[in-house]
């Protein structure tokens, strides 16, 4: 039967019709089947169906034409024959009889077989075996188990002849076999990728520290990989059944994209999973969890062992030193004691080596170079006429390196643009002058990316643009960091973030814009060298960018302090060591605002304490 099909071909059948497709689903997309109905496989089948039907017709008109050349030489070659001698005619005849009686013969075992059962095992190689699964469809199931007496037929089986749902079963394999090499494909690329990032040759002396020291400082360039190699190192060497490994994440985008692609690299997706606010999904075997450092710290605060679960604490982007990071590590530091089996990491691209290795009793710090490509950095500020304020932003600037790049680059060379400005308030301004832009052109994209926005909004902007438009993505400091999204080759840097300050006179917060340091602004620059070479553009003077801080301020410096020292309540650590202190003008109302229960007293030799005697009772919240 298989023969027959072969011989018959996918493409002699019309499939086109609705209700022949309806018919077909039936019978080979059921519940249990590898492909059900109506899912995002059932519609890849059907289009690579008929591209398979193209090429199945293209190979029959080729074959035709050269059957009908290999026809015309035959009879050149009988004429030429026939103005042979009489012996050559008989021997032909002769040839002939004995070609013909030996097809006929052959042709009656063809029959003979076809007459067999098709399930029956072939002794001859079939290149469906090369498939990893069995299409055992609904009709096939039938009859081999046989019907029951009063039993209905599947819908539709009944009209659809054998060879036809042979042809599609055949066609079932193809698409099987298509889909496995393509795994495959990407299996290798992915791994060909690994191999090649830089942390990779430092694996093991990542491991050899781990191993003999409880803190350890990566600091790893851009682009070296550290975020999603290092915690898949531990994963495999270190966390054993039962144990978890935790890594920490500033922001909610970064656990969810990291979550999904460490569990596609290490090729166990049940053992990542990723725990966010109002989003968790964590298998119930999961090894590796992605959380944010504020949901790690409330499992802290929680009353019972949290943290004898975890056998390693990773704090990825530690260089931002928000307040629950420092709280984070803090708290950390003081269950060393408590802990000594559990192991820290801290890593960064941008970190103050010297400040934290410090701060943990002189960890042991292992530096990575970065893999980036040669950046161009064009320093172009803004002409702004004296006197004149502007309440909004100027989106001029922003279009004009638009402009550029269309003029400069071809449509069809691939890059995407990404946008730093300081707030949902200028992303919203300047990514409508982009739109209206964009819609002139028709050779942009234009999508935000702040914390505002949902996560299908978030998620678009790793979408791949169509050919011949490019990306321009308007984002936060969000995309600074942890947030790879590949394709950008140019960078538009603003040179501002809005960051809380408090203000002691007003005893207020207040969202300010300050300028980023340069640790920022080489974070910024790096993303446009993660896929090939890139462009900065830095909307700002050079003399400004030699004038900024080189990390930014903390922001246990720039906040009131009410909010921490609640938290010290259910904290399991009596004492907390800080990085860095607190300036006067926020310490003073911490102290007083639990005066009458507590003496925090700043200071320390590797760092800066809070000390608290609150009772040891847990924060009902």
């Amino acid at each position: 039967m298989e023969k027959t099909m072969s011989s018959q071909g996918v493409g002699a059948y019309d499939w086109s019709c609705p209700a022949r497709r309806a018919r077909l689903e039936e019978i080979f997309f059921r519940e249990k089947d590898f492909i059900r109905v109506g899912s995002e496989e059932c519609r890849e089948f059907w289009s690579f169906l008929e591209r398979y039907q193209r090429f199945q017709e293209r190979r029959r008109e080729r074959k035709a034409a050269e059957q009908q050349g290999e026809a015309r030489e035959r009879r050149g070659e009988k004429r030429s024959e026939e103005r042979g001698e009489e012996e050559g005619e008989e021997r032909r005849r002769a040839k002939r009889g004995s070609e013909r009686r030996r097809e006929e013969g052959g042709s009656e075992r063809r029959r003979r077989e076809e007459g067999g059962s098709e399930r029956r095992r072939r002794e001859e190689y079939d290149p469906s075996y090369r498939i990893n699964l069995s299409v055992v469809t609904g009709d096939v199931a039938r009859e081999g188990c046989g019907r029951r007496r009063g039993e209905r037929e599947i819908p539709g089986e009944g009209e659809i002849p054998g060879r036809e749902r042979a042809a599609f079963r055949q066609a079932l394999r193809h698409f099987a076999e298509f889909q496995q090499k393509q795994s495959f494909g990407r299996l290798c690329r992915l791994l060909q990728s690994r191999r090649a990032l830089p942390v990779a040759s430092y694996r093991p002396r990542l491991l050899e520290l781990v191993r003999g020291s409880p803190v350890v400082v990566v600091a790893g360039d851009t682009g070296c990989g550290k975020s999603t190699q290092v915690p898949q190192y531990l994963l495999e060497e270190w966390a054993g059944p039962g144990e978890q490994l935790v890594c920490t994440q500033p922001r909610r985008i970064a656990c969810l994209s990291l979550a999904r692609r460490v569990g596609l690299e290490c090729l166990r997706p049940s053992w990542v999973g990723y725990h966010v606010r109002f989003e968790a999904s964590a298998p119930p075997g999961a090894r590796l969890l992605f959380l944010t450092e504020g949901l790690l710290l409330r499992q802290l605060q929680a009353p019972g062992p949290t943290l004898d679960r975890y056998r390693a604490v990773i704090v990825d982007e530690a260089h931002e030193r928000h307040l629950h990071a420092d709280f984070l590590l803090g708290v950390l530091r003081g269950l060393q004691a408590a802990r000594p089996g559990l192991r820290l990491l801290l890593m960064s691209a941008t970190i103050n080596v010297e400040l934290f290795s410090r701060y943990f009793n002189g960890a042991p710090v292992l530096q990575v170079p970065g893999r980036l490509y040669p950046i161009k950095v064009i320093y172009q500020p803004p002409e702004e006429p004296e006197g004149e304020r502007r309440e909004r932003i100027d989106p001029g600037p922003y279009l004009r390196v638009m402009q550029a790049i269309d003029q400069q680059y071809p449509a069809e060379e691939r890059g995407d643009l990404l946008t730093f400005l300081s707030g949902a308030a200028e992303i919203a301004a300047v990514a409508d002058a982009a739109r209206a832009y964009a819609n002139l052109t028709k050779r942009w994209i234009v999508l935000p990316l702040h914390s505002g926005l949902s996560s299908t909004e978030q998620d678009k902007v790793f979408d791949i643009a169509p050919p011949g438009v490019r990306k321009c993505i308007v984002a936060t400091n969000i995309a600074e960091t942890s947030v790879t999204i590949d394709g950008v080759r140019f960078v538009v840097d603003s040179g501002k973030v809005k960051e809380m300050s408090y203000d002691p006179k007003a005893k207020m917060h207040r969202l300010q814009e300050f300028w980023i340091s340069r640790a920022s602004a080489e974070q910024r620059k790096g993303r446009a060298g993660r896929t090939g070479p890139g462009v900065c553009y830095r909307l700002y003077a050079e003399s400004e960018y030699d004038a900024f801080a080189p990390y930014p301020v903390p922001e246990i410096q720039r906040v009131a302090l009410d909010s921490l020292v609640l938290q010290v309540r259910t904290t399991p650590a009596s004492s907390l060591l800080f990085p860095t202190p607190p300036p006067s003008t926020v310490e003073q109302p911490a102290s007083w605002l639990l005066h009458s229960a507590s003496s925090p007293v700043w200071g320390g030799r590797n760092g800066h304490h809070l000390h608290s005697a609150i009772p040891d009772q847990p924060w009902e919240e």
